[in-house]
């Protein structure tokens, strides 16, 4: 009578495969409850506006550039010294898929140089 406590163990483990189905099934539901499964529906992110976006970028390097008035001589040459924040800015909104805003960034540079082109040249030559 005196039994191996290993066969113990041998004879309260289910043979193969049987009782794992439960553990299983009990590891899934273990209130016991038939619970479905809940569908995860995947949401696009709205749709963006181009154009929209252009102006954004447009509004986001006027901001930039209000930087600039704890440097006020730097409103001389601006049109060189925003690479400093127009690079950066640009690659940023290009890297995250923003296209838009990256253009209407270039945009907002390229007449903000220009102008600054305009007027230095009205000052040195003075039509």
């Amino acid at each position: 009578m005196s039994e191996d406590p290993e066969e113990r163990e041998r004879d309260d483990l289910p043979a193969d495969g049987e009782g794992q189905k439960e553990r299983t099934e009990s590891a899934e539901s273990p209130a016991g409850l038939d619970e479905q499964p809940v569908e995860v529906k995947e949401q696009n992110p709205p749709a963006r506006v181009h154009s929209a976006e252009v102006f954004k970028g447009i509004g986001i390097l006027l901001l930039l550039h209000l930087l600039l008035i704890f440097v006020p001589l730097s409103y001389f040459f601006i049109g060189i010294v925003q690479i400093i924040y127009l690079v950066p800015a640009v690659t940023l909104a290009f890297v995250l898929k923003r296209v838009g805003i990256g253009q209407g960034l270039l945009i907002g540079g390229a007449v903000t140089f220009l102008l600054n082109a305009a007027c230095f040249g009205v000052l040195i030559f003075g039509s």
